[in-house]
């Protein structure tokens, strides 16, 4: 369960209403998705950036065209043969940052250290902003991050997008449509596993380790009575 204060959702809810006019209320999954990557990390190596993106399912749809708003609820979670700890670092709009110019500023906050809390509104004409931004059928950013590895962290941890009482969330063109909407891969109370960061050891550290072996090996076999 997240241990998020609630007034940080209402805070974001809150900013959604001084643009917008409206407060938005959940209905059910349409055309826009989410998207992450696959990562592998070396020990010794700097950390590696992970990027959430969105795209438009289908193109097809006048309302889920445009975004005016997103919140998103991010968890760290280590798979069954994960060791050690991995914590969100360093988030920040991407270069493809799909409101880039055109929006209050993405807003970031982690806490407890493997959960990350993210959101934005566009700008309407009247504040200096053109309003809803229409999403491509290609992928476009949304935040992207780094990590903290404790020493002794290896293996895969799943980066994972949730949505229930603090959920993941967007709103459409307000002027057709004020309600938030759920990502259609991520439905309300479900999880999405938007992807992975694998640990592992250094390569020059793998050839130590198998040199050794091969040592020990070669020694038993000399002790071994013939």
């Amino acid at each position: 369960m997240s241990r998020f204060p609630a007034v940080r959702v209402c805070f974001a809810c809150s900013l959604i209403l001084v643009v917008t006019g409206s407060l938005p209320e959940r209905v059910a999954a349409d055309q826009l998705a989410l998207s992450g990557v696959d990562l592998v990390w070396d020990t010794l190596a700097p950390s590696p950036t992970f990027k959430v993106s969105v795209k438009n399912n289908t193109d097809s749809d006048p309302v889920a065209d445009y975004l005016s708003g997103f919140q998103l609820f991010l968890k760290i979670q280590p798979t069954p043969t994960a060791v050690g700890t991995l914590e969100f670092d360093n988030p920040s709009a991407p270069s493809d940052y799909l409101l880039d110019g055109n929006s209050l500023g993405l807003s970031n906050t982690i806490g407890p250290p493997d959960e990350m809390f993210s959101f934005d509104v566009t700008l309407p004409p009247s504040l200096g902003g053109s309003g809803p931004i229409p999403v491509p059928t290609t992928l476009a950013g949304l935040v992207q991050f780094e990590f903290i590895k404790s020493a002794n962290a290896l293996g895969t941890f799943q980066i994972v997008a949730a949505n229930g009482q603090q959920g993941s969330l967007w709103t459409g063109n307000e002027s057709l449509d004020p309600a938030s909407r759920h990502f259609a891969n991520l439905p309300f109370s479900s999880e999405l596993v938007l992807g992975t960061v694998t640990i592992v050891p250094e390569p020059a550290t793998i050839v130590l380790a198998l040199t050794g072996f091969a040592a020990i090996g070669l020694m038993a076999r000399r002790r071994a009575p013939r």
